[in-house]
């Protein structure tokens, strides 16, 4: 794992394993900084933990607070102590993993806990699956067990708002190794709409959200260009430059 004396080659191997795993570890802060609308968090590495000498992961976690509460919890945060989070293994830099999306799990407990990289609380969902979304109506995927997290990391406060635009939809289909959904909210297509797509191979997911007409969200990157292509060309097909 990062962090930990394996040569380069084993941590990318490893890494291959875990990539879009959603996990939820508690880890001390080493840093924070304003990321977009949210924060990046470094935490500590090398910590030793407890009687068994345990190393605690390092990792950059990319926090969307969902409210003004979290947002100041953040803010509050100091080198040393604890943040819990949920988030999803998106790669490693600097020898330690990226989390993102990730959100606030709880407000920190004063013992750390760690959790192995090798034990990941959900893992992703199996290609043939995602592939057996084709055609079912999106707002199912928003509430398939192995998908569910995922959204409700992704979207946060968001998920209600994000469901409801796709009350009015077709099946949902398939875009070269995508499988996306899309729709609107009764009597207002054009104004209030959504859409997802989701990697059939490693299950990433990202989100996109059309609001009063005008304003465009979109969740999962915080640079458009990032957006796999389907979601991009809704984005482009709705004002977006």
């Amino acid at each position: 794992m990062p962090g930990s004396k394996n040569t380069d080659l084993q941590r990318e191997n490893k890494l291959k394993e875990i990539k879009g795993l959603v996990v939820q570890w508690q880890l001390p802060v080493y840093e924070v900084a304003r990321y977009g609308d949210g924060y990046k968090v470094q935490t500590k590495t090398g910590v030793r933990v407890g009687s068994f000498g345990q190393n605690l992961v390092g990792a950059f976690i990319y926090i969307t607070p969902r409210n003004d509460t979290e947002r100041q919890a953040v803010e509050a945060l100091k080198t040393g102590d604890l943040i819990l989070f949920k988030g999803r293994i998106a790669g490693s830099s600097m020898r330690s993993l990226e989390m993102k999306p990730a959100i606030l799990a709880s407000q920190a407990s004063p013992e750390p806990q760690t959790m192995p990289v090798q034990q990941p609380q959900q893992a992703s969902l199996p290609s043939a699956n995602i592939l057996a979304l084709v055609g079912k109506r999106p707002e199912s995927a928003l509430d398939e067990p192995a998908l569910k997290d995922k959204f409700k990391i992704l979207l946060g406060d968001r998920l209600d708002a994000f469901r409801e635009r796709l009350n009015v939809s077709s099946g949902m289909t398939q875009e070269g190794d995508w499988v996306v959904g899309e729709g609107g909210m009764p009597h207002l297509l054009s104004i209030e709409e959504a859409a997802f797509a989701i990697n059939s191979k490693t299950s990433e997911t990202f989100a996109i959200m059309l609001i009063e007409g005008k304003e465009i969200r979109y969740f999962g990157t915080t640079d458009v260009t990032n957006l796999p292509a389907p979601l991009q060309s809704w984005y482009k097909a709705r004002g977006g430059s």
